[in-house]
């Protein structure tokens, strides 16, 4: 018998899609400076449910070269404890800037500048961290893909911040490959 999927049946099936379409525009559009081996960036990005996440936004993994991303109304969501926790994954390269862009509707942005080496390497969770600032600019990522930290215009950290944290491990293309 067939059944119609639920619709988080089709959120989940949306995500993953999406996910899959970052990594391939991640992986072909000259993310890959140095010809260096991939690596999987996980985050984790929550905020206090006294201060919901709204659904309006995106998250985004910015680097020098690429950007990879999702709205916010399609990332896994999950509750633990007093928090609401998103998840975020994507593939990095051999780089020298790296954030995670948040950009909530009607909120600034808010940026984590990633402290990975320019050569990246397996690192357990980090610790949970505040945005290093806010950017109430149009384009937050693209300035930060350009430019970096930009040296005006930054914005205090807003009261209702976002917490981030990340862990990397070396990908492997093979498919099912263990883990």
């Amino acid at each position: 018998m067939n059944s119609k999927p639920t619709a988080e049946e089709n959120g989940r099936f949306r995500g993953r899609l999406v996910l899959a379409f970052a990594w391939l525009t991640l992986a072909l559009s000259g993310g890959c400076v140095g010809g260096g081996p991939a690596y999987e960036l996980k985050c984790e990005v929550r905020r206090t449910l006294s201060q919901p996440i709204p659904f309006n936004g995106n998250l985004e993994a910015v680097t020098q070269h690429s950007m990879a991303g999702h709205h916010l109304q399609t990332v896994k969501r999950q509750v633990q404890g007093d928090y609401a926790v998103l998840e975020h994954g994507g593939l990095i390269y051999e780089g020298t800037r790296r954030a995670i862009v948040i950009k909530p509707a009607g909120e600034p942005a808010q940026v984590f500048v990633l402290p990975i080496p320019f050569m990246p390497k397996n690192s357990d969770w980090s610790e949970w961290r505040k945005p290093d600032y806010a950017d109430a600019t149009p384009a937050p990522d693209l300035r930060f893909m350009h430019e970096g930290r930009p040296k005006t215009d930054i914005l205090p950290v807003p009261a209702n911040f976002f917490e981030m944290r990340f862990k990397l491990h070396l990908w492997d293309s093979r498919p099912n490959a263990p883990q």
